[in-house]
């Protein structure tokens, strides 16, 4: 951004124009993926965040890593129903781009529970159970 200013006092000449100019930069803050990494037992809705206005996401769900001109551009959650690596990076022109946040799902599912046949109850002669 460029800022001028003038000064002047009534009855006076007013000053030069002057001008200065100011850049903001920084460093990206790391993206934030959610939910955290862990073994779940049904697929996971992911979610990715990041803190630094202004910043643009990219990520991988490939084992890749991704960067400013490579992975998706994160605009939506997204869902992740197999067992799934997240790496997710962020970035602005003329800022440090963030470090990559990486987040592992393991999906495993649940077993069936046992079923017996014929069902539990009392039987006046002996039974042949079978569990499946």
């Amino acid at each position: 951004m460029t800022v001028r200013a003038i000064a002047y006092l009534s009855g006076w000449d007013s000053s030069a124009v002057t001008s200065a100019s100011y850049t903001i930069t920084g460093t990206i803050a790391d993206p934030v993926i959610s939910p955290a990494a862990g073994t779940y037992t049904s697929a996971r809705t992911v979610s990715i965040s990041c803190s630094s206005a202004g910043a643009v996401i990219r990520y991988t769900v490939d084992g890749s890593l991704p960067t400013e001109s490579s992975g998706t551009v994160y605009s939506a959650s997204f869902t992740v129903s197999s067992d799934t690596v997240v790496n997710a990076i962020a970035y602005r022109t003329g800022w440090e781009t963030s470090g990559i946040t990486t987040v592992e799902y393991i999906i495993t599912g649940t077993v069936d529970a046992p079923v017996f046949s014929p069902g539990e109850g009392t039987y006046i002669t002996e039974q042949l159970v079978s569990i499946s």
